[in-house]
């Protein structure tokens, strides 16, 4: 089954669950607050009886007046007869001269009505609860209503409350309003599953242009792009996905710029080599000691451009040993200049070196061949007599070394690009002794290796300017 069916059928069930639920809850309360409200009605309307029996109390000073005939009228005189209906009791009919003033005294009694009897719904007690008319036993259901004189309980008034509907209007009502919760649920689950579609649909959606782009993604097609307009998760995932294709595609295409310009930097030595063997072969040359030189040249060239490869390869992988200690980073540069002293000398290139003693965690072997690369790319591209400024100190909690050079230097736009793998300025620093193109982007991998980073710019003698930073030793920072 497919997942929108899944989350139609769950939010669908969990709406019918709460919607029936609610249902449940409706009637019962219903049933219960119209009964309370039945109640509440009848308690309401006896409040003038209950005010004719305190006044009656009152002037005879006692409930000996009262007996079943004039209990008859009183209830007559305030149509509590008529109220009976609500409660489903019968009462006795209206009597002629049921509005006549009732006796104050126990002599002026009305003649009884044989075989009549008190409402049983009601019942009269005295203060002390002794039974003056109606029930002899109280019931759980009675609601005794206190009668009061002269601010004293002169007895209490019993009324049976309701426990179920027994009118025929009030249970007809009672139906109404059920069948109208019903139809009001089957509205709400409607409306509930007309929801659940488009909430299912509006959810899905955006998962099926994700499965099209993975599915783009993982047949090569690296140019396919999802659009999507969303704010939320789903949105976020799209464009995700979107920029994993276009690195995907960036590095297609790296690779195969990087698979074209090394068969190139290959091709060269190697072409250089043929051509020379058959030369030997052909008698044009002699395998005398200058072919021998130029042959062993273009074979040392191409070592190290496989040298050079092979180092950027392990390191990209993060293959590369790292053996980290604590290297002052000063020490180290001097003692690499004093050994590398007489390569500058013959470059006509002047060193000038200004430093403070700064510390940091890394690996010698490592940084010395950083610094054979720095000075290598300095050998190569500068003009002589020249000049090479390296400059070490503090800034915050980093070690900041700066490798300045004479000119010429690079344009702008190659700036960015002096780090890229077999990139080489051409334009304005090309050599007959120009390397492979790799020896920045074997700087940057071993910065990077240090927790560090490193930045190209125009130096103010005309050249490059490479800044490098490391993080400084913690036990110096303390």
């Amino acid at each position: 089954m497919k997942l929108k069916y899944q989350l139609f059928i769950v939010l669908l069930v969990a709406s019918a669950l709460l919607i029936a639920l609610m249902l449940a809850v409706n009637s019962v309360s219903f049933q219960r607050q119209f009964i309370n409200y039945v109640n509440s009605v009848e308690q309401k309307r006896l409040e003038p009886f209950i005010d004719e029996l305190s006044s009656l109390h009152k002037e005879n000073g006692h409930w000996n007046w009262l007996n079943k005939s004039n209990w008859g009228d009183l209830l007559r005189k305030h149509s509590v007869e008529k109220r009976a209906g609500l409660l489903g009791v019968s009462a006795p009919p209206p009597k002629r001269g049921a509005g006549k003033t009732i006796p104050k005294t126990s002599a002026q009694k009305s003649p009884s009505r044989k075989g009549k009897r008190p409402l049983p719904w009601l019942t009269l007690v005295n203060a002390e609860r002794q039974l003056i008319i109606g029930r002899k036993n109280g019931h759980a259901r009675m609601q005794w209503l206190p009668i009061s004189t002269n601010d004293e309980v002169a007895g209490y008034l019993g009324l049976m409350r309701h426990s179920q509907l027994n009118r025929r209007v009030d249970q007809e009502f009672a139906r109404q309003q059920k069948r109208n919760f019903v139809y009001a649920a089957l509205a709400m689950a409607l409306l509930s599953a007309l929801i659940s579609v488009l909430l299912a649909s509006r959810l899905i959606r955006p998962l099926t242009a994700v499965n099209k782009s993975i599915g783009a993604l993982s047949s090569g097609d690296f140019a396919y792009r999802a659009s999507t307009k969303r704010k939320d998760e789903f949105g976020d995932l799209t464009r995700n996905i979107n920029r994993l294709g276009e690195t995907l595609e960036q590095n297609k295409a790296a690779r195969q710029r990087w698979i074209a310009e090394i068969s190139h930097e290959l091709r060269t030595p190697v072409a250089v080599l043929q051509s020379e063997i058959e030369a030997i072969q052909d008698g044009i040359r002699t395998a005398d000691t200058d072919t021998v030189q130029s042959l062993h040249a273009e074979i040392l060239r191409l070592g190290r451009l496989i040298d050079d490869l092979h180092q950027l390869s392990v390191s990209d992988i993060g293959a590369l040993d790292y053996r980290m200690s604590t290297v002052d980073l000063s020490v180290l540069v001097a003692n690499f200049l004093g050994t590398h002293q007489h390569s500058l000398d013959a470059a006509q290139i002047r060193a000038n070196f200004d430093f403070d003693n700064a510390s940091i965690q890394g690996d010698e072997v490592r940084l010395n061949q950083l610094l054979d690369n720095l000075l290598q790319n300095t050998l190569r591209y500068t003009s002589a007599p020249g000049s090479l400024s390296i400059d070490i100190s503090r800034k915050a909690n980093n070690v900041l070394m700066t490798w300045s050079d004479s000119s010429p230097g690079v344009s702008e736009d190659d700036l960015a690009h002096l780090f890229e793998p077999l990139f080489r300025a051409d334009k304005s620093r090309n050599r007959k002794t120009s390397g492979s193109g790799l020896g920045l982007a074997i700087v940057q991998k071993i910065v990077a290796a240090h927790d560090g980073s490193i930045a190209a710019s125009h130096s103010d003698t005309g050249g490059l300017t490479l800044t490098l930073e490391f993080p400084a030793l913690k036990q110096e920072l303390s």
